[in-house]
């Protein structure tokens, strides 16, 4: 009998502890925190019509769930 092996790695972009400023969300909650502290007046964003696709999750924990049924790996 063969017990089938699989392995699922997932990576996320970058944890928000690291991300610069750069980052929409980091801007955002840096610029809160400035607010909040009365070192700053408002908070501006430059472009926003620039997206990134962050994926959608369900479809993230589908293929987790899949990648063990599966009986041969193909990578």
């Amino acid at each position: 009998m063969t017990i089938p092996d699989s392995r699922t790695r997932l990576h996320r972009g970058s944890p928000p502890p690291l991300r610069l400023d750069t980052f929409v969300s980091q801007k955002i909650a840096t610029g809160v925190a400035k607010i909040a502290l009365g070192l700053e007046d408002s908070i501006t964003l430059g472009d926003t019509s620039i997206c990134r696709d962050r994926g959608f999750a369900a479809d993230y924990v589908e293929a987790i769930w899949l990648m063990p049924k599966q009986i041969e790996s193909d990578d």
